[in-house]
């Protein structure tokens, strides 16, 4: 957990948010899989550790980045993480 928080945290911008698909790399860069990097996010946002943020780019998304993007219960691909 605590890792996963630093990584969110390091990679974040100005505004304290970070790019999922960059902490779901950067995670896979440590040798976890890109389901359980998800899933990661995923329990810490439900724990109250993170916000997940909604994709809107409108399309400018690549397809990569889309597939390393977690989703919610209703499928919304969730696109940006804070620490909170």
């Amino acid at each position: 957990m605590q890792t996963t928080l630093e990584l969110v945290e390091g990679l974040a911008d100005g505004l304290g948010c970070a790019p999922t698909p960059a902490v779901v790399r950067a995670m896979g860069q440590l040798g976890v899989p890109v389901a359980r990097a998800q899933a990661a996010l995923l329990a810490l946002a439900e724990d109250g550790w993170l916000e997940l943020r909604p994709e809107s780019s409108m399309g400018r998304v690549s397809p990569e980045e889309l597939a390393l993007m977690p989703r919610n219960i209703l499928g919304v691909r969730l696109a940006l993480a804070r620490v909170l």
